[in-house]
């Protein structure tokens, strides 16, 4: 095996031997000796683009001088700089203050209409359950009334004993309704005066209360006022048609000729006839 220039093996020896190159490595044969070359050859090149490309960068350096990398980072850069600006105008345009006070408003708008829908259920839940206690009461006079019926119907039957336990059930029952109409007559009555002394005083003559806003309180009582009317008189008609019934039964029971319903016969007032009518035995 020879050696050559500066040790280095140039040529293969005797018996296809290789030769030792500098420090006694060997030397590949040619087409590994190309491939060597090309390989030492790239990255040279590499390493000279990159000491250029970062010697080329100075303060005069211009944009489109720069290499695409670079450029590429710049670039993205300058649009998420660009997207926060858009949304910083977005947030200024809309007026964060008025979207709060907004909120704030409708949600004082919405505990408003919880409480009136509290009080609408309260209000309808009393009047399911004064229409209950209507309807109870209702149905005790309607069997009181049938017990009266069967018993003038059949003085021998079941239900005599029950009719004389309730024989002053009409006067009673009369009683009652007058008593809830004066009652409801007083309430009106005072709720006319309350308006009334609303209209009469200095307050209601002032220019910042509209007159207008008093027209539905009126209507809203003239309608009440009909409607309570249409059953007055409704109720007096049914009351004049019971009369006259209890009349008949009445008369052909005890064979008197007198009328039970007179607030006075013979100095007597409605209490002298009901306890009067106490002592009638049907028969």
């Amino acid at each position: 095996m020879m050696g050559g220039l500066f040790g280095t093996n140039t040529s293969t020896g005797l018996g296809g031997q290789q030769r030792l190159g500098l420090f006694g490595s060997t030397i590949q044969p040619q087409q590994q000796q190309q491939q060597q070359q090309q390989g030492g050859f790239q990255l040279a090149t590499s390493t000279q683009q990159q000491q250029a490309s970062t010697s080329s960068l100075n303060k005069m350096t211009k944009f489109n001088d720069l290499p695409e990398n670079v450029r590429a980072v710049i670039e993205g850069i300058d649009s998420f700089v660009r997207q926060q600006v858009h949304l910083s105008e977005q947030l200024k345009r809309r007026e964060l203050g008025v979207e709060i006070e907004k909120t704030r408003n409708e949600w004082q708008q919405c505990s408003a209409d919880a409480t009136a829908i509290s009080s609408l259920l309260l209000h309808s839940s009393n009047s399911v359950s004064a229409v209950r206690n209507r309807l109870d009461q209702d149905a005790q006079d309607v069997e009181k009334a049938t017990w009266i019926v069967e018993g003038f119907k059949n003085p021998q039957g079941p239900k005599a004993q029950q009719a004389k336990a309730v024989q002053t059930f009409p006067f009673e029952f009369f009683r009652n309704k007058t008593d809830e109409f004066e009652a409801r007559l007083k309430n009106y009555k005072e709720t006319i005066e309350q308006i009334q002394q609303y209209l009469s005083s200095p307050s209601s003559l002032s220019s910042s209360i509209d007159p207008l806003s008093i027209v539905p309180t009126l209507k809203s009582q003239t309608t009440s006022f009909l409607a309570l009317a249409s059953n007055v008189a409704s109720l007096q008609s049914d009351l004049d048609r019971l009369k006259d019934e209890y009349r008949v039964i009445w008369r052909d029971r005890t064979g008197r000729v007198m009328d039970p319903f007179r607030e006075r016969e013979g100095g007597r007032d409605v209490a002298g006839v009901v306890s009067g009518l106490g002592r009638v035995e049907i028969r």
